[in-house]
């Protein structure tokens, strides 16, 4: 698209296969893997190694839609794909994304250097700030913690010990990991995939790629679990059982707490910070996240437990659910009370357009909501409230700086790289794309007018979704054939133009305290 330039892609519009597909294909898939090794499996070991390696499916789902995509290329009699330079069809490398992928499950001691230390020191160092003096027990912990996990540990009164995930792996003998039971499933799972998507390999090995991946990836998990259950059981039995783990969705962890559990210990986990009223119907919380995984999932407010209890009771998929609790005080609450409380803002001259993640992932909770689809959207925005006189400037995702380089300037007043928190009141509105993200959650806490982009496909528990109407504005998206996302330019107007009269933060006192 860079090498194109903006102006000319925006022009063309071509997709083979709508990203609706995608999902479809994921539950699918997701409800075949969940069947045989979750569903129906009596062996406590392949239940844990199920759910610990459940992020497959999103892997091989990828790669499936994307054999469709060069499926309904050829069909279309298009020859080559642009990239950094044309290549032919054959030649393009489809597996690069879910190959890169799939590296998470090597579960090997030389990816350690990929396990960023410091930044948990760092956290180590700031949870022992203003703890009483003396000796204090602590929980052992892996991942790097969220707010709500921080608060927790002061709220208890525990330091943290943090673990390294490969520190108690034991070499076995390979004859000593083979689960005979578990080969067997592996096999009947990928060769039902294989044959109901009628994938073989010809120039681009889509067959092979399934078939390695699955018993990659679902082995790697057994044999990382089975060679830490000795040794955790002895680290169990000399420390404090209870282990507070971040990061649920990373395989590694997801791994560690299931060796934890099994060698019998507790784990913990937590929501993600600021999502005390976007949580409920996103199923990402199940499939890839604590609560089919920890033992206690601890949501940061009692408005936000009622929404992962509702997820929990209509999402859970046949999945063992975490117990549901919420801390014993509010996250939200302090940040809250320190900001400003006085509207200033009566009319809008500026406008600030809160960046997406510009990445090849697709999100299996949001179909509809990729990189170009959210791009095209973002371009159509910007260019909506430049040619109504509006300054506008770009709230760039932290982790895509470089990808998003070049691309907006033409049609923003400003880049801001600065952090959400300190950047927001740059601009009279802020319009989000999306609401799954945790700066939404921040911004309803401040007095900053708000709209919201929001599209069918996208989940809400129906009484938070009345209470977060009353705090933003909402523009309604649709998706139209070429699937990208379309909206009313005059209702964008009047959402924008109403802002600074929707500044309620019932939202906020329901569900965040």
């Amino acid at each position: 698209m860079k090498w194109q330039g903006p102006a000319t892609w925006l022009d063309y519009r071509y997709t083979p296969v709508k990203h609706e597909v995608y999902q479809a294909i994921y539950e699918d898939l997701i409800t075949r893997y969940i069947a045989l090794f979750c569903a129906q499996s009596s062996d406590e070991i392949i239940y844990k190694v199920g759910v610990a390696g459940i992020g497959i499916n999103t892997i091989l789902a990828y790669a499936i839609f994307r054999s469709q995509c060069c499926a309904q290329l050829k069909a279309d009699q298009y020859t080559h794909v642009a990239g950094q330079q044309a290549e032919p069809l054959a030649k393009f490398d489809w597996l690069s994304f879910p190959k890169q992928a799939l590296q998470r499950y090597a579960f090997q001691p030389s990816n350690l250097r990929t396990y960023n230390f410091r930044r948990r020191l760092k956290n180590l160092y700031s949870l022992g700030q203003g703890l009483p003096s003396g000796k204090i027990s602590s929980y052992l912990a892996i991942g790097s913690l969220s707010h709500p996990a921080q608060l927790f540990c002061q709220q208890t009164q525990r330091r943290l010990t943090y673990l390294n995930p490969y520190a108690h792996t034991r070499r076995s003998q390979e004859s000593r990991l083979h689960n005979p039971s578990l080969s067997a499933l592996i096999e009947q799972y990928h060769s039902d995939i294989i044959k109901t998507y009628q994938l073989v390999d010809s120039d681009i090995p889509w067959a092979s790629f399934i078939q390695q991946s699955s018993h990659f990836a679902i082995n790697q998990t057994h044999d990382f679990i089975v060679r830490n259950l000795t040794p955790l059981k002895q680290k169990i039995a000399q420390t404090n059982h209870t282990l507070v783990a971040a990061g649920l969705g990373y395989p590694l962890h997801r791994a560690f707490v299931s060796a934890w559990q099994l060698a019998g210990g507790e784990a913990i986990g937590f929501s993600h910070g600021n999502s005390y009223a976007t949580a409920a119907f996103n199923r990402g919380y199940v499939d890839a996240d604590g609560l089919s995984l920890v033992d206690r999932y601890y949501s940061g407010a009692p408005g936000e437990d009622q929404l992962l209890q509702e997820l929990a009771k209509t999402c859970s998929r046949g999945l063992q659910m975490a117990e549901v609790a919420p801390l014993q005080s509010s996250p939200y609450r302090e940040i809250f009370d320190c900001l400003p409380k006085h509207q200033t803002r009566s009319s809008v001259k500026s406008v600030m357009l809160l960046g997406f993640p510009m990445n090849q992932v697709l999100y299996p909770s949001m179909p509809n909501y990729h990189a170009l689809s959210i791009l095209r959207l973002e371009i159509g925005i910007l260019k909506c409230l430049k040619a109504n006189g509006f300054t506008t400037l770009y709230k760039a995702h932290p982790n895509r700086l470089t990808e998003i380089a070049g691309v907006m300037d033409s049609y923003v007043d400003e880049i801001i790289t600065q952090p959400f928190e300190d950047s927001h009141q740059m601009a009279d509105c802020v319009v989000f794309t999306h609401p799954y993200t945790s700066t939404f959650g921040y911004a309803m806490l401040t007095q900053t007018p708000l709209v919201l982009m929001n599209h069918t496909s996208v989940s809400w528990y129906p009484l938070a979704f009345d209470a977060v109407a009353k705090r933003c504005c909402m523009v309604q998206l649709e998706t139209d054939d070429d699937d990208e996302f379309t909206f009313s330019d005059h209702e964008l107007m009047g959402a924008i133009a109403a802002s600074p009269h929707s500044v309620n933060h019932e939202v906020v006192y329901q569900y965040a305290f």
